[in-house]
């Protein structure tokens, strides 16, 4: 009878030690941490370091449109802009001259302007981005003329 109870008993210690070390077979694998039959734990080897990212400036851009730049004028006199049309590349300066004596601006449709301009006063500015810029004198609507930007 001993023999016939101490069977099942082994036989139940043999399989509940197969499945330890079944599971432990699975966190081996999850964690990389093995265990030697001498019970000696290894961790795995670290991946090796990544290099830090660049730091470096970035290469030089192609010159702006700037480079190109011009100063221009343009008189307000006899009632009219002169020149009437003007082109400048991005990044240029136009000035404008008031040589007439009687109140002038320069309003653009954009909302800029450069508010009442008296003889021997001038107003400039900087145009950066591309693109036509219409003008006109707040007092004198017949007084028109426009700037493009290249």
């Amino acid at each position: 009878m001993r023999t016939t109870i101490l069977a099942p008993a082994v036989a139940a210690a043999l399989l509940l030690t197969g499945c330890t070390a079944a599971d432990d077979t699975t966190t081996a694998q999850a964690t990389g941490v093995t265990t030697s039959a001498a019970g000696e734990t290894t961790a795995p080897t670290p991946p090796p370091a990544t290099q830090a990212p660049s730091t470096q400036a970035p290469a030089p851009q192609e010159p702006s449109a700037s480079a190109d730049a011009v100063e221009e004028t343009i008189d307000i006199i006899d009632f009219r802009f002169a020149p009437g049309t003007i082109t400048v590349p991005a990044g240029s300066t136009v000035t404008w001259v008031q040589k007439d004596d009687s109140l002038h601006t320069v309003d653009f449709t954009d909302g800029t302007e450069s508010g009442d301009l008296t003889e021997g006063e001038s107003y400039s500015r900087t145009f950066t981005e591309p693109g036509t810029y219409d003008y006109v004198c707040f007092y004198h609507p017949r007084m028109t003329a426009t700037v493009i930007v290249e």
